[in-house]
């Protein structure tokens, strides 16, 4: 069985998982899905609880949690990794980590049964192989309703562009916004410039965890705003993204999981050049945009 702790956003523990699930496949095996890293509370760093039941994942998957353990692996065994206990705590959980530098690592698939996964893993390139199962394993499990549902039946039947303005923590968090770019005006009107280019009479539609703002940044568009998903429905943005024909995302990973699980096999989807605010450190996510996909 593969082990991924699972922390971050609904986003990241996606790509945690995805990655997971890939490598558990090539070997014939479970996930075991820890959640012990989301136990513990970190100064400058947004809680995040546990949301991979929104979906269908796998019938033997195991979810298991335990606060000491994340407690052991978040604060004490970064500052004694390189050191002998350190590297006994990596040998018992058979620990692969992500280099935060390092990009797509090729002899990701090649871990062994009973590897712990920690890490980031934003590139399809961890689970292209096994992208059909991985698209199955997503699949919401609550039906849209009310206004959700009207919304979907608008995307439907217009040529329909989903665009992502995320604030939240980019802004309100000091560490986050001392990494995280703040996508400009310019970038999303570049970007409904291309989609205008490519397709007559197309439908906006504009997801923002910040709504007020995102009709600052975009000020001009005629565009249908769903402003009313929040908290623990958040997601529903990520499943109506998702039913868009073509998207625009942020730089983030919910909406970039929102584009890669459209089905639609003609969507574009245009994504920001610079995801980081230190144009330098953005080599190290040089995998997470699909070489298909416009960046701009």
């Amino acid at each position: 069985m593969i082990r991924v702790f699972v922390f971050g956003g609904l986003g990241n523990q996606m790509f945690q998982y995805a990655a997971a699930r890939a490598l558990a496949d090539r070997l014939g095996v479970g996930v075991c899905i820890d959640k012990s890293l989301l136990n513990i509370r970190s100064k400058n760093v947004t809680h995040r609880i546990y949301e991979l039941d929104l979906f269908f994942l796998k019938h033997h998957e195991k979810i298991i949690s335990s606060k000491k353990r994340g407690f052991l692996l978040r604060k004490i065994y970064p500052k004694i990794k390189k050191t002998s206990l350190g590297r006994r705590i990596t040998k018992c959980y058979n620990l692969y980590e992500e280099l935060e530098s390092s990009g797509y690592d090729p002899e990701f698939l090649s871990q062994p049964d009973h590897t712990s996964l920690s890490g980031y893993f934003q590139s399809e390139k961890y689970f292209i192989p096994f992208q059909e199962i991985v698209r199955r394993c997503f699949t919401f499990k609550n039906h849209l309703y009310g206004k959700n549902k009207d919304i979907a039946e608008k995307i439907k039947d217009t040529n329909s562009v989903s665009i992502h303005i995320r604030r939240g923590d980019y802004v309100s968090n000091k560490k986050s916004a001392a990494i995280y770019t703040e996508l400009s005006t310019e970038y999303y009107e570049k970007a409904i410039e291309r989609i205008r280019q490519e397709f007559d009479n197309p439908t906006f539609f504009v997801f923002s965890d910040d709504p007020e703002e995102a009709k600052k940044t975009i000020p001009t568009l005629h565009a249908v705003h769903i402003n009313w998903n929040k908290g623990r429905d958040s997601y529903i943005d990520m499943q109506l993204m998702s039913l868009c024909k073509h998207n625009i995302i942020a730089n983030s990973s919910f909406s970039w999981w929102g584009a890669w699980l459209n089905n639609n096999e003609n969507k574009i989807v245009i994504a920001p050049d610079q995801w980081l605010k230190n144009p330098e450190e953005n080599d190290r996510i040089r995998d997470l945009i699909p070489d298909r996909w416009i960046k701009i």
